[in-house]
């Protein structure tokens, strides 16, 4: 399905055998983290010992990395507060323009913050409407999930899940 819809859209189909080496490619993202005073390497190290601790690692890091630290802001936070005022599909725009700006890194600001005003407000233009055109159909989507389930678990899993996927997909088309 995927090689199929990689084709479709012009792309190239995943490398397998990048995808094969997924383990060393996870293990070199935990390893980029340091120095942490020992976490990361003792957690680097744990991973080297098989696809096994890796998996455990990489679940670990996408639940607790992006799920838990964000959920609990973006639906168990800012979305309720939000929703006492406006409605659930307002409040869940809000907060995924947040949430895309929340996810604006050191390469967004070192341009923001290098170039002139012309290239700086065209970056940030292109850079904001490409991201927020994801962030903000996710937001709605975690928000229907919490405001219908009343599980801020489920959101949380669902975070989780996209990120672990997106990390896969970028080791299979890096």
């Amino acid at each position: 399905l995927v090689w199929t819809a990689a084709r479709l859209v012009g792309r190239e189909p995943p490398d397998v055998i990048a995808l094969g080496s997924w383990q060393a490619q996870i293990v070199a993202r935990t390893a980029a983290f340091e120095p942490s005073m020992g976490l990361i390497s003792g957690l680097v190290g744990f991973m080297r010992g098989g696809p096994v601790q890796a998996a455990l690692v990489f679940a670990l890091f996408t639940i607790t990395n992006g799920g838990v630290s964000e959920e609990l802001g973006w639906r168990g936070f800012a979305q309720p507060r939000l929703q006492s005022r406006w409605s659930a599909l307002a409040a869940s725009v809000m907060v995924g323009v947040l949430w895309g700006l929340w996810h604006t890194g050191t390469g967004f600001w070192q341009v923001m913050l290098t170039s002139d005003v012309a290239k700086a407000a065209t970056f940030a233009g292109g850079y904001l409407l490409q991201y927020l055109a994801l962030v903000v159909p996710l937001a709605v989507i975690y928000a229907w999930v919490v405001n219908s389930t009343e599980s801020l678990l489920l959101a949380i899993l669902l975070h989780a899940s996209y990120n672990m996927t997106i990390t896969v997909v970028a080791t299979a088309w890096p």
